[in-house]
């Protein structure tokens, strides 16, 4: 933007009053991030939480500057940035920088077996249940084995995978167990576009038969 040292015009006499604003999350008082501007505007209120609001309200937004009255002109003014240019120490402005919202899905929260479980029971048949997500398209689980790529490890610390499924509708996934030996599991959640969420932790399971 101008350089904030730019007068203001000298035809009028002008009284500006600014009520001292509280900081928000992600300003940074008395400072200038200068370059990068794709548009700007002057505020109706003297608030940088406006200046705020609106970047983080535009998708091209990345960091603002907010520029107090009587700097510029007289009223406030709101510089919108395409990327984020070097922070200067200024009491002219308050900047501030995008935070990108974490739009990743949440673990599912298992439900059973509970962790540790042991079934002596044959065939092994298996049913794995958990807690919906939501914003869910679908599910997947992921069952590990011990023993079954190497001895004494399970497949995952070796690289290897023993079973992923994918496309699951419900919460619920039954299979049958490959031996009398230790499994685990865990589960995550894919959005409309396929993308994974966050991976619940491993449940440890066992077999006796």
């Amino acid at each position: 933007q101008p350089p904030a040292g730019q007068p203001v015009p000298p035809q009028s006499t002008i009284a500006v009053v600014v009520e001292a604003q509280p900081a928000l999350a992600g300003m940074e008082i008395d400072t200038d991030r200068r370059g990068s501007d794709y548009t700007v505007f002057d505020l109706a209120s003297a608030d940088p939480a406006s200046c705020q609001s609106r970047c983080a309200g535009d998708p091209q937004c990345r960091a603002w500057t907010y520029v107090k009255p009587g700097v510029q002109g007289v009223q406030a003014r709101c510089w919108l940035k395409s990327s984020v240019p070097a922070a200067t120490r200024d009491t002219c402005c308050v900047s501030g920088v995008k935070v990108p919202i974490d739009t990743a899905l949440a673990a599912p929260q298992q439900i059973s077996p509970a962790d540790g479980s042991v079934f002596d029971i044959y065939p092994r048949e298996t049913r794995l249940e958990w807690n919906r997500v939501s914003g869910a398209a679908a599910y997947a689980v992921e069952v590990d084995c011990m023993h079954c790529c190497t001895s004494g490890q399970w497949c995952t610390d070796v690289g290897k995978t023993y079973q992923v499924k994918e496309g699951l509708s419900a919460p619920i996934y039954t299979f049958n167990f490959v031996g009398a030996q230790p499994g685990r599991w865990r589960v995550w959640a894919l959005d409309s576009a396929g993308k994974a969420g966050a991976k619940s932790p491993w449940r440890e399971f066992r077999f006796t038969r």
